[in-house]
Formats: C-alpha cells, sequence, structure tokens
C-alpha cells in the first residue's frame, strides 16, 4: 500500500489539490485523514480512473 498526499494525488491527476478534496467530500476517492490533511492509497486513485475513463 502506497498512500499519497493530496498534492501527490493531485500531481498525479494532474488537478488542483482542492479538486482532490473536493472529491474526497463527495466520497468519489476514499482517504484517511490524518491532521488537517488526507492520505490516498494509490490503488484508490487508480481505482477511480478506471471507474471515470469513458468510452470512445
Amino acid at each position: 500500500m502506497t498512500l499519497m498526499t493530496t498534492k501527490t494525488a493531485a500531481q498525479y491527476l494532474a488537478v488542483a489539490p482542492t479538486t482532490i478534496r473536493l472529491l474526497i467530500g463527495r466520497g468519489e476517492i476514499p482517504a484517511v485523514r490524518i491532521g488537517r490533511d488526507y492520505r490516498i492509497d494509490e490503488a484508490d486513485i487508480k481505482k477511480f480512473i478506471i471507474k471515470n475513463k469513458t468510452q470512445v
């Protein structure tokens, strides 16, 4: 298990850290709150990508 910060997850998805926090708040990406920040499992980020992939 590799945990990412919101900043690292945002870089991975090429979005802003606030977008990651918004997705966490909506329950779209599971996370663990540690202090004032979150940690996200890399596997959950990959699941999020697969779930939201569009078919062309």
